[in-house]
């Protein structure tokens, strides 16, 4: 930007938005700017040419550029000024106390930036100030009295502060939103917090803040969201809750609350996380819900950020909770059965109940859940047959019902066209495996194993995106099917602990990807395949087979391969030379 621009004296606004622009900006005091704007430019100097503002400017944007520099110690002298928008850039220091002359100022967002230090009391006396976005600076200390400023938008997530939370009991009743997550706030929430009519969103996620959730709650009429997760907060989930007529999102997991839920039938509700807070009412709260609810999780367990020494997730069980679970997990305990009733919401997309104490058998109205998409009822204590009705889900991508005491035969899932996750395991169920043959080719991971399934392998040929197949512990019967050899996606294939029988079929070797493969403990005959195509196989358990024939097949195994057990069969020779190659097998 050429320095003779400062010299148009009658200029009034200079728009250079998205430009790709370099350098710093021209002493604009001789002109007459009341609008700039130079967002988006890939400018890089100084922010110093705030000093050189005209008082005239009433509107400044430069987010989104590279400017260095600290914020002037006259920026105070910008009486005029209303939008001051510095957000992403490289600007450094603290904001300077002068900050509290800026009269007219509406409109203040510094987020993203290196700025340190405390935001000063003089913040409060922005009489106009109507919103003020501090995200993601490297701020300390608390937040002032802001009864004074007009206030309806205030954001100082992700800013480190360490402050007490009594800045919430200063608010002015204009407020709308309030984001101060990821921060170390402290104090315990105010109780004329009700106070705050306006508010529509209060998301205080990661903190430090103790003790209850004030009744007075149940007054902030136009609260939408509420999200209070991670937290030190005790203590009962008020009553009160359930008189928020336009409350959308409730997120209070991680928290350490004691007894059941409120009637929410009177809110709006969509989203509801319950997760790992230590409740132990009765579940009957689902039938209380609003038929808005889209999402719902009250597990037991709260999946936390991983901590790599401390990991205990078994990778099959990664779907959907992406993270992982620290051992020292405490969770719920809600008790009772499903009712009916839950078949009527039908907006619901998310149905997590893993890990309480439900009982008794899933109701056939489950069937009324046309949008469900993910569903995880595993780790309760589920009787009786799933019913029929689960194969008219056409939304289901995600079924997780492992560690259940369920009976019977499993559904036939024909019309599930997008589903992606089954995780049936150790569910007690029996009757035929055919309906392996109705899952679709959007299948990604199958886990059925420590069941009583019963018949042979139906034809899989069709479930080319399946990375992970668990059959393992039960009663197959019959061949592998040629047909495997479609299952090309394949990683993971376990089919130990059964009754299989004949050869392994040749076209296993077409399955490059595969990674572990367990055959063991089945009456499998014949020799061993050429394995040579396997060229990230790291794991093969062929034990207590029926297998015959020559050794040689190890001979021609993949360098990657860490563990092979061939214990049990009836090989007729020792072992081949050529094996000098598995330069990581570990277990032989």
């Amino acid at each position: 930007v050429p320095d003779e621009m400062g010299m148009l004296s009658s200029l009034k606004l200079l728009q250079l938005t998205v430009a790709s622009l370099e350098g710093g900006l021209p002493d604009f005091s001789g002109t007459s700017l009341e609008q700039l704007d130079v967002s988006y430019c890939g400018l890089d100097g100084d922010i110093s040419f705030l000093s050189n503002l005209p008082p005239s400017i009433r509107h400044v944007n430069a987010q989104f550029n590279h400017f260095t520099g600290s914020l002037p110690a006259n920026i105070g002298d910008l009486t005029l000024l209303k939008n001051l928008i510095l957000y992403s850039n490289d600007i450094s220091g603290e904001i300077p106390t002068t900050i509290g002359g800026m009269a007219s100022l509406q409109t203040l967002q510094l987020g993203a930036n290196n700025i340190t230090g405390r935001v000063p009391d003089e913040m409060g006396l922005l009489s106009n100030l109507k919103e003020l976005r501090l995200t993601k600076a490297f701020l300390e200390g608390g937040l002032p009295d802001f009864s004074g400023t007009s206030l309806e938008d205030l954001d100082v997530s992700y800013c480190g502060l360490d402050g007490d939370t009594s800045f919430l009991a200063t608010l002015p009743g204009s407020i709308r939103h309030v984001n101060a997550q990821f921060n170390h706030l402290t104090g315990s929430l105010p109780a004329n917090i009700g106070d705050l009519t306006l508010l529509k969103n209060l998301i205080l996620y990661s903190n430090d803040i103790s003790g209850e959730i004030p009744s007075t709650i149940g007054g902030m009429a136009s609260l939408e969201t509420l999200q209070l997760g991670v937290n030190d907060i005790t203590g009962r989930v008020p009553d009160e809750m359930g008189m928020l007529s336009n409350l959308r999102v409730l997120q209070l997991t991680r928290l350490s609350l004691e007894g059941g839920l409120p009637d929410l039938s009177g809110t709006s509700l969509e989203q509801l996380d319950v997760s790992y807070c230590g409740l132990d009412g009765d579940i009957s709260f689902l039938s209380d819900l609003p038929q808005s609810i889209g999402f719902m999780c009250v597990p037991l367990l709260w999946f936390g950020k991983c901590n790599a020494a401390t990991c205990t997730r078994n990778s099959s069980e990664s779907w959907h909770l992406t993270n992982c679970m620290p051992r020292n997990a405490q969770g719920n305990s809600f008790h009772g059965e499903l009712g009916t009733e839950i078949g009527s919401l039908n907006n619901l997309t998310d149905l997590i109940l893993t890990s309480n104490m439900i009982h008794g058998t899933l109701p056939s109205s489950i069937g009324g859940l046309k949008a469900l998409k993910n569903l995880n009822l595993g780790l309760n204590q589920f009787t009786g047959e799933v019913p029929q009705e689960l194969g008219v889900l056409s939304s289901l991508e995600v079924i997780l019902l492992r560690n259940n005491r369920f009976s019977g035969t499993f559904p036939q899932l024909w019309d599930l066209d997008k589903l992606k996750v089954l995780h049936v395991f150790d569910c007690n169920f029996d009757g035929d495996i055919s309906w392996l043959a109705s899952l679709p080719p959007t299948m990604e991971s199958i886990l059925a194993h420590s069941n009583e399934f019963s018949g042979s392998l139906p034809m899989m040929g069709h479930l080319f995106n399946v990375n992970d197949i668990n059959l393992g512990l039960n009663a197959l019967v019959g061949d592998i099917p040629e047909s495997i050899g479609g299952m090309t996606s394949l990683e993971h294939l376990a089919l130990y602990s059964n009754m299989l029988s004949g050869q392994i079929p040749s076209q296993l070797q077409g399955l490059t990807g595969l990674i572990d493969i367990s055959f063991r403990d089945n009456r499998l005959t014949g020799a061993i395949p050429n394995l040579m195509a396997l060229t990230k196989l790291e794991t093969l358990d062929l034990a207590r087979n029926q297998f015959d024939g020559s050794l040689q097949w190890l001979s021609e195994l993949s360098p990657t391969i860490h563990f092979v057990n061939a214990d049990d069969n009836a090989f007729s020779d020792g072992l081949p030379s050529a094996i000098s190659h598995l330069l990581n097998l570990e277990t032989l």
